[in-house]
């Protein structure tokens, strides 16, 4: 079932709000992307991105014949380009 999907700018990406999750990113050619992927097949995606935000880590994004495929890293300075939040007032 695809969720209703929010696009909210911010000054530095866009925030993506898929039903109480939240995602940010740095690129609108990113976000469109990741969106893409979303409506060919939102079970997957949702299953990688619940995955990879219950396991604490940042989500990024990794194309492969199947489509989105989630690397787990830890946090790291520069901020990667999009990671999952659960922020419930991001700063506009």
């Amino acid at each position: 079932m695809i969720r209703n999907l929010t696009i909210t700018p911010v000054l530095n990406g866009y925030i993506v709000q898929a039903g109480c999750q939240q995602v940010v990113f740095q690129s609108a050619e990113q976000m469109l992307g990741e969106i893409g992927k979303y409506l060919a097949n939102p079970s997957k995606v949702e299953a990688q991105y619940l995955a990879a935000f219950t396991s604490g880590a940042l989500v990024h994004p990794n194309e492969d014949s199947e489509g989105l495929d989630t690397q787990i890293a830890e946090p790291t300075n520069p901020a990667p380009e999009h990671s999952v939040t659960s922020a419930t007032n991001p700063a506009h």
